[in-house]
């Protein structure tokens, strides 16, 4: 499964005339909805093929001899047959300390299920990470119109001089769109794209989202940073992810969509308890939301250091496990591990990963296991020394001469 694309590799070519993420369906306004397409389907003019040949990735064959890997990748509904026997959308949560590269798992991830299932990727947006940058070509990046943004080059070494460099983002990715709510998002997400999602700190349209849903079980304040009025009345931004899933089951549409976090200690982790924000219940529908996304054709993927970095509510729905290279054993029997939470049986008998370098994994569940090999999915030259920070703040407009806080009191 690590076989290379010819032309691909850190000095592969892009098609002859233009540049890493040009001329693809996906550059396209007017993209239609496509067929349904077998597995190993191979279209040189989709945005996943001009991905792989850049890092040299081969086609996606199904030619495993389990089936958890296929299983969770291709995704098919009750009309198809693709190969598999489970039917819509799939999660796993990966496990890994830094440096086992989770979130070159995660972009890989992201290409195998544009290429396998021609559907949109969503990348979770941070504004202290970058990992998305290796697909800067083909990302289609969302950020909020009700917020003012802010985007600078940061030095991966502090000693390097470089902080505070102004990043022109319609030169760094393929499309910056502004986005008015989390039902603006999915409504104009297309097929087969990569989308990096920025949450808005004025939370717009969260309120509502959440109070017409039977997910959640009693309203929710949404309280901008810049309307607390004490540090801890502020609701946390990455809560805003909660409203874009369950918006993402309640108003569509219901194409494939593919959420993958990067890094769910700060989300939704084992201690969340009962607040002001009500983080809690919001674990909650999360929860609802998770045993319902199947049938919407929605897919969740958690990355995370341990388990307990994700809430025991939602690791009991997640039936995929992908265990990463660092340096440890994969749970198995001859080591007397316990099986995770949700499991009942562990099917490896034997250490298979503490040896193995980055690039491989345990792809699992209580019934079996896949080895797994993937390939590097490395940043371009210009970033290796540097990371972008896209900070979102208060929004401002102008109203007869002054300038005045959007969703606050005018300024002095």
């Amino acid at each position: 499964m690590s076989s290379k694309h010819q032309d691909g590799g850190r000095q592969g070519r892009p098609p002859d005339g233009v540049e890493w993420g040009e001329n693809t369906k996906q550059t396209h306004p007017e993209y239609p909805e496509p067929e349904p397409k077998p597995p190993g389907w191979h279209n040189k003019n989709t945005d996943a093929d001009n991905i792989r040949r850049r890092f040299g990735i081969a086609p996606f064959e199904n030619d495993y001899n389990w089936d958890p890997y296929p299983n969770c990748l291709i995704h098919e509904t009750r009309t198809e047959d693709r190969g598999t026997d489970h039917v819509g959308g799939t999660n796993w949560l990966a496990v890994g300390e830094k440096g086992s590269g989770k979130s070159t798992w995660g972009l890989y991830w992201a290409t195998r299920l544009m290429e396998v299932n021609d559907e949109a990727v969503v990348w979770r947006g941070a504004p202290t990470r970058s990992e998305w940058l290796p697909l800067k070509p083909w990302t289609r990046l969302f950020l909020p119109e009700n917020a003012d943004v802010d985007a600078t080059w940061k030095p991966k070494v502090i000693t390097e001089d470089l902080d505070g460099e102004a990043a022109d983002l319609d030169d760094v990715v393929r499309e910056v769109i502004y986005y008015e709510d989390p039902r603006d998002i999915n409504e104009q997400l297309q097929p087969g794209t990569f989308n990096v999602v920025y949450p808005d700190p004025s939370f717009s349209g969260c309120g509502e989202i959440m109070a017409e849903s039977d997910y959640m079980a009693q309203p929710v304040e949404w309280t901008p940073k810049w309307n607390a009025t004490e540090g801890d009345d502020a609701t946390p931004l990455v809560h805003w992810w909660f409203a874009y899933c369950i918006a993402k089951l309640e108003y569509g549409p219901y194409g494939w969509v593919s959420l993958i976090f990067d890094e769910t200690a700060d989300f939704a982790p084992d201690n969340v308890r009962a607040d002001r924000h009500e983080s809690y219940e919001k674990v909650n529908a999360l929860r609802r939301v998770m045993a319902d996304s199947r049938k919407f054709h929605f897919s969740l993927f958690f990355l995370a250091h341990h388990e307990e970095n994700l809430h025991s509510k939602i690791r009991r729905t997640i039936q995929w496990r992908v265990d990463m290279p660092d340096g440890t054993s994969n749970p198995c029997k001859e080591n007397h591990d316990r099986p995770p939470l949700g499991y009942n049986q562990i099917p490896m008998k034997h250490d298979l990963l503490s040896m193995r370098d980055v690039g491989h994994c345990i792809f699992w569940t209580e019934g079996n296991f896949n080895p797994i090999t993937w390939d590097d999915i490395h940043e371009f030259p210009e970033d290796d020394h540097r990371w972008l920070k896209i900070s979102l703040s208060q929004p401002y407009a102008r109203a007869g001469g002054e300038v005045t806080a959007q969703g606050g009191p005018a300024d002095d």
